[in-house]
């Protein structure tokens, strides 16, 4: 009888470290932070620029006050053809206030401001993140995005695979060994105690 009691306490614990076991896909973020190349930034050094600027910026030469990017590129993850990708632009100095983002693809704007111009294929969101549409990396070209006012421009390149953070359990899908010998062992043993 003592036997029967655990055996009936067991196969729930079982069954619950069963389910915390299953699992396909472990994933610490959505998209990376990615490669970036070295940094570069350009600035306006002419006399009349500057003069222009610190009227306009209390003060301040406009390379102290315009956006930036420390790099040139921003990589990101695609994992298939086909899937929507999501690109999030982020100047350094950016104040949503008084600057804005612009995206292009091959030189052509995808926006102008937060109205998209190109909305079969992209959606650019109050945020300046901006969402490709069926992701094909045969047709889609360049992708960048340029800080304003300033022009300071970023390319993205978007690799298709997956990224670092993100690893498939084996083994049937992640099933732990001990479990399923665990289960098998309590499944003879009840099948046993019943007949005797």
């Amino acid at each position: 009888m003592h036997f029967q009691n655990v055996n009936k306490a067991i196969w729930p614990l079982i069954f619950i470290i069963g389910l915390i076991e299953i699992t396909g896909i472990e994933s610490l973020e959505n998209q990376p932070k990615g490669k970036q190349d070295v940094a570069s930034t350009e600035f306006d050094y002419s006399e009349e620029g500057e003069a222009e600027a610190a009227a306009s910026n209390n003060g301040e030469p406009s390379s102290k006050t315009n956006p930036y990017f420390e790099t040139e590129l921003n990589v990101a993850y695609a994992t298939h053809e086909g899937e929507n990708v999501t690109v999030k632009c982020s100047p350094k100095k950016f104040n949503p206030d008084k600057h804005m983002i612009l995206w292009y693809n091959n030189e052509s704007a995808i926006n102008n401001g937060n109205i998209t111009l190109m909305a079969d294929k992209f959606n650019v969101d109050k945020n300046y993140m901006l969402t490709i549409y069926n992701y094909n990396s045969k047709t889609l070209g360049t992708i960048a995005c340029e800080a304003q006012p300033g022009n300071s421009r970023q390319t993205v390149k978007i690799e298709l695979k997956a990224p670092d953070n993100i690893s498939e359990k084996s083994a049937a899908i992640g099933i732990n060994m001990n479990y399923v010998l665990a289960i098998i062992s309590a499944t003879i043993i009840s099948t046993f105690n019943h007949l005797y």
